[in-house]
């Protein structure tokens, strides 16, 4: 169909008849062949993997479904794969995670400024006023001070290691049918 066209960016015309050898890039040969090993080997008829391809100069998430066509005595006829383009719900996914991520970064991060804010000014009034507590003030706010930054500290280190880590508004996947005869 038109869709799969587009996604795949194969011609139709091209490719009627045709193994899907002769008209998939290696790379996407390699694919088709693992799921159709893994068909047989499960003894199934359908099987649906989510693959990241590159296709036109980008990185495309698919839910490719195959299903094996079979005569009426059970011989192998081809291939039917669906495709279901997810890219978008993929970044919309991690659109959402990234905001839960920042929003709760930033509750946290409230939390420590609240001490570090009132241990500041009381500080600086009783030094101002020369009052007699600032000895035992002075120890009770400045430990305050440094246990919040440290809470700090170890937030933004977290979150550092977190950012490290391999990797989502929503659009509706296209559901794309390309049919592939002559399956091995």
């Amino acid at each position: 169909n038109k869709n799969a066209e587009k996604l795949l960016n194969i011609r139709v015309a091209q490719t009627l008849g045709k193994h899907f050898s002769d008209v998939l890039p290696p790379d996407h040969q390699d694919t088709v062949r693992e799921m159709i090993r893994e068909i047989q080997r499960l003894g199934r008829e359908t099987l649906a993997r989510q693959v990241t391809v590159p296709i036109g100069g980008q990185a495309l998430t698919l839910l490719v479904s195959l299903t094996l066509l079979r005569d009426e005595e059970r011989q192998d006829m081809g291939v039917v794969a669906v495709f279901e383009d997810l890219t978008h719900v993929i970044k919309a996914q991690r659109a959402l995670a990234w905001r839960e991520v920042a929003r709760r970064m930033a509750h946290e991060i409230k939390n420590p400024l609240t001490p570090i804010q009132l241990a500041a000014p009381r500080l600086r009034r009783k030094w101002a006023t020369g009052a007699p507590d600032l000895s035992t003030i002075l120890p009770e706010a400045t430990a305050s001070i440094e246990h919040e930054v440290g809470a700090l500290k170890r937030l933004v280190d977290e979150f550092s290691r977190f950012a490290r880590l391999p990797g989502i508004g929503p659009k509706t996947a296209q559901r794309l049918t390309y049919h592939l005869l002559r399956a091995p």
